[in-house]
């Protein structure tokens, strides 16, 4: 299948909608079986493999961009996610922050 360049963004939107809503249909049924933590993993690991091939085949090419500044960012991104599913009161604490954040902007 070949696409007209003019149409190739919106081919790849409609793609990643799709696979954000199958992703999202497994997670809601699997739920039940497996715990948060476990599901974000696997979920990971899916998004993992379905780029890898893709970023091996054209690699991207993007002037700039700080290596460790990036990857510092993605650990501690990690280490915030696995702390909020691990330790239930900060479970709480971001949801008042939220809250917070939701009221102010009613204002």
């Amino acid at each position: 299948m070949i696409i007209d360049k003019k149409y190739k963004g919106i081919f790849f939107m409609l793609l990643a909608a799709l696979g954000f809503s199958i992703m999202g249909g497994a997670a809601k049924s699997l739920k039940g079986s497996f715990s948060a933590g476990q599901l974000v993993f696997f979920r990971n690991l899916v998004g993992l493999i379905v780029l890898v091939p893709g970023l091996l085949i054209k690699r991207p090419i993007q002037p700039g961009g700080k290596f460790l500044r990036l990857a510092f960012r993605g650990i501690m991104g990690s280490i915030a996610l696995y702390t909020l599913l691990g330790i239930p009161w900060q479970k709480s604490f971001v949801c008042r922050i939220a809250w917070v954040y939701r009221y102010a902007a009613d204002l």
